[in-house]
């Protein structure tokens, strides 16, 4: 059965989101550099709220689905 991606949103999105956070570390790294910083900023606390938001994915749909 060959049900369209965008129909299947659990499919894509914590891979869109897992994008997203590796291109925000990546371009922060691009653009500040990498230096310890004694305040992360904003960067890294929207990065530990993609972070919280794909593992509740996997906590939904892998773990709590039932068989």
């Amino acid at each position: 059965m060959n049900v369209p991606l965008i129909k299947q949103p659990s499919a894509f999105i914590p891979l869109a989101m897992s994008l997203a956070a590796l291109s925000m570390v990546l371009g922060h790294a691009a653009i500040f550099g990498i230096v310890h910083e004694s305040d992360k900023g904003t960067a890294a606390h929207i990065f530990q709220l993609l972070k919280l938001k794909i593992a509740s994915f996997y906590v939904h749909f892998f773990i709590l689905r039932p068989l």
